[in-house]
């Protein structure tokens, strides 16, 4: 056993993520995880599938244990604030978006993702001021607006 077979369940996971088979995906991943237990990827995938079958607790779980093994990934924070955000918790993730920057002051998708919460949660001058940090920062502006249209779909 060993990497190689980490690896075979890593690759069967994410093929059943990208066809969104999100239970199976977390299954391929699992099995990676007991072969290779620390493999980052499988966990940030794992955590993916989680959220996207709308097992939030359990997202949030892989997300805490790769900031865990590096405190300072900002996309993982990303991600996880993604995952407070659909389970309906816009304190926990402006929070969490907000250590994401602490960490990396030049994250314009930890602005930009900030950005978008704070507009939810009413505080509009807020989400202005990260919106053109993020834009200063290289997001281009038709992404802001896209991925704010598709949020205002899903809420």
């Amino acid at each position: 056993m060993g990497a190689s077979n980490a690896d075979a369940y890593y690759s069967r996971g994410y093929s059943r993520y990208h066809l969104g088979r999100y239970k199976l995906a977390v299954s391929g991943f699992c099995d990676a995880i007991i072969l290779v237990p620390n493999d980052v990827e499988a966990y940030r995938n794992r955590g993916l599938a989680y959220r996207n079958d709308g097992q939030y607790d359990l997202a949030v779980v892989d997300f805490n244990h790769l900031l865990e093994l590096n405190s300072k990934d900002v996309a993982v924070y990303v991600e996880r604030d993604i995952t407070f955000d659909a389970m309906a918790l816009p304190d926990r993730a402006i929070e969490d978006f907000t250590q994401a920057i602490s960490v990396d002051p030049t994250s314009g998708v930890a602005y930009a993702n900030r950005a978008l919460v704070l507009v939810f949660a009413g505080t509009v001058e807020e989400a202005r001021a990260d919106a053109e940090r993020a834009i200063g920062l290289g997001v281009e502006l038709e992404t802001l607006i896209t991925t704010l249209k598709l949020n205002i779909r899903h809420k």
